[in-house]
């Protein structure tokens, strides 16, 4: 790498340097996250240069050199370690006009690192590349690499904009007005060497994921990110939601942390019952005061003995895609309600906090539940169902019983959509049962996590409708998506609030098995 395009090296901006007689302490926060006892004078005045904005890697090693010799430089470069695996420096870029941009990593022990771009070789942004608002900057990440570039005027972000289309160093520099050249080189460096920026191959046809087959536009462009099979499978979002719901290539919180603790309360454990005529809520129509329908409720000890036993249960869970001639009865839904979806019991806890414990309710249902909050409301569709009549209802399973929800729309397209996820016909359904989620009763108490825990919540529950639906001999069918923006809209519920995270059918029996004439 050319010492032009050097890394000037501090310390993150979050951070502050505290010095007594003794000792150096690096704090984050106000917490002291490294001390070091009786630094000499070099490594001193090398971690103060870096708190006051950094330099070269080549000057602050000066710095040790002048004042403790050829010796201090393994204890800079020891306490420069420590620094970096702690994730407390900083990398910054610096143009003819200040710093361009700068670099945090996200990952404990990574460091960004420049390389000097190929002046032959075409690049391109990297299409796992996005900009956002982080704090008070403009930042540009991806979700291939534990690095934050924050850039910190206009310049950078010319240049991250001129990178979007192909085209060499020369090429994108000459697209960068009010940049010099010089500038736009220094941050390409840094732009390759975090895989921000890639070599672009030819242009044309390309496999574009999420389509049906290849497809040819001369906007499309090719990179090293397309011929490798393990980020080319890979789409923007999935591999975005993977790195950021996990730990080890961000920096933050990941948990329980409670971020909305003193600021609103927690979210109930249950869904309000609303009034009748309520707007917006999903109760009851207008004036029908008793139009919620009473379900059965199944004899449990009974059933411990006439229900297969689990491995049979297990090894016969099927999809089940055609139905018997027998519709679906208002019993056998009550029942499989019961079994899945019933509040077993609620209480509370309070969660210390700043200004005193606010309270949290929790629940137990028959399925498991991260952090027992229950955010998952299971709403009924029925299209064909012996004594219930066709709507769109709310389970309440405290009181185990059906809200007809009082959405503006028809929840016809909400069947129709179903049809259609398993090649079928409206007419031939039975139930669709729709799985909404609360968002936060979740997002209250996790960061990070909050919407994998969801959608883990969501496979438990479906797993626990395939098994008891098998125990009861009916056909159950989990769906692959659903529209959330339309079940938003019949529901008469807000998107941002609460909408549908998965999608369940259910039907009165499965359809005979056509026996084969020959043997397979």
């Amino acid at each position: 790498m050319a010492a032009g395009h050097q890394f000037a090296i501090g310390l993150r901006a979050d951070t502050q340097l505290r010095q007594d007689r003794t000792s150096l302490s690096v704090c984050l926060h106000g917490q002291p996250v490294l001390r070091l006892d009786r630094p000499s004078l070099g490594v001193a005045a090398a971690v103060s240069a870096m708190a006051a904005g950094g330099d070269t890697e080549r000057a602050l090693t000066a710095v040790v050199r002048e004042r403790d010799g050829l010796d201090g430089l393994a204890r800079f470069y020891y306490v420069l370690g420590r620094l970096a695996k702690l994730n407390l420096c900083a990398w910054s870029v610096r143009g003819t006009r200040g710093r361009l941009a700068t670099l945090t990593s996200m990952s404990p022990g990574h460091r960004p690192r420049a390389v000097e771009p190929d002046p032959a070789t075409s690049y391109v942004l990297s299409r796992f590349a996005f900009t956002r608002r982080h704090e008070r900057g403009h930042v540009l990440e991806s979700s291939r690499t534990p690095v934050r570039m924050l850039l910190h005027d206009h310049r950078g972000a010319l240049v991250v904009h001129a990178a979007a289309t192909p085209g060499d160093p020369k090429d994108i520099a000459a697209r960068c007005i009010d940049v010099a050249a010089e500038e736009v080189h220094t941050l390409l460096a840094a732009l390759v060497g975090s895989d921000l920026l890639v070599p672009a191959a030819a242009e044309g046809t390309v496999d574009t994921a999420g389509t049906a087959g290849t497809v040819s536009t001369a906007d499309a462009v090719c990179t090293a990110e397309d011929e490798d099979p393990a980020l080319a499978m890979w789409e923007f979002h999935d591999l975005l939601f993977h790195t950021r719901s996990r730990n080890g290539r961000h920096d933050q919180p990941v948990g329980g942390t409670y971020p909305h603790l003193g600021r609103w309360p927690a979210p109930p454990a249950l869904a309000a019952r609303p009034e009748p005529g309520d707007p917006g809520s999903g109760g009851a129509e207008p004036g029908d005061a008793d139009a919620s329908v009473p379900l059965v409720v199944p004899d449990l000890e009974a059933l411990s003995h006439k229900d297969p036993p689990y491995v049979r249960v297990q090894e016969d869970r099927r999809s089940v895609r055609r139905y018997g001639p027998t519709p679906l009865r208002l019993d056998q839904l009550g029942e499989f309600l019961y079994r899945v979806g019933r509040v077993r019991e609620q209480h509370r806890v309070d969660i210390p906090g700043p200004e005193g414990p606010s309270p949290l309710a929790v629940a137990t249902r028959p399925y498991p539940n991260g952090g027992a909050l229950y955010e998952l409301d299971l709403y009924v569709v029925a299209a064909t169902c012996e004594g219930l009549p066709g709507g769109l209802y709310r389970y309440d399973g405290a009181g185990h019983r059906l809200l007809p929800v009082s959405g503006d729309a028809d929840p016809a397209p909400l069947l129709d959509y179903a049809a259609r996820s398993i090649h079928g016909r409206v007419e031939d359904l039975h139930v669709l049962v729709t799985i909404a989620a609360r968002f936060g009763r979740m997002t209250w108490k996790y960061q990070s996590v909050a919407y994998s825990l969801i959608l883990k919540d969501v496979g438990v529950l479906m797993q626990t409708m395939y098994l008891a639906a098998t125990a009861m001999g009916l056909a159950p069918c989990a769906l692959g998506g659903g529209d959330a923006d339309l079940f938003a809209r019949v529901a008469g519920v807000d998107y941002f609030t609460e909408t549908s995270v998965g999608e369940f059918l259910l039907g009165g029996s499965p359809a005979p098995v056509q026996k084969l004439l020959t043997p397979p």
